[in-house]
């Protein structure tokens, strides 16, 4: 996947949003394993989640429902190889 948008390029900035992405380049995880890897709150994993979400670099590849109504997601990257192509920055002329 070519990413060019600058937002994108952003979302990637934040430390953990890069690993849960490096996380899910090699393969599928929920929300509890990849905070238990990571040594932080599932909670916060899913904000991180929901954001990579938002900028298309993730998505959801199954939703299972359990017996007692909770509904869990296991998440994917949209690819395996991600390229970036950020526009040239100028700086502006007084």
């Amino acid at each position: 996947m070519l990413v060019t948008d600058p937002k994108q390029v952003a979302v990637l900035t934040h430390p953990a949003r890069r690993a849960v992405m490096e996380r899910l380049v090699n393969g599928m995880s929920g929300s509890r394993e990849i905070a238990e890897s990571m040594k932080i709150s599932q909670q916060l994993v899913y904000h991180h989640l929901r954001t990579l979400q938002k900028a298309g670099l993730v998505q959801v590849v199954e939703r299972i429902n359990r017996a007692n109504g909770v509904e869990r997601f296991r998440w994917g990257a949209v690819d395996t190889v991600f390229q970036f192509q950020v526009p040239e920055i100028r700086r502006r002329e007084p």
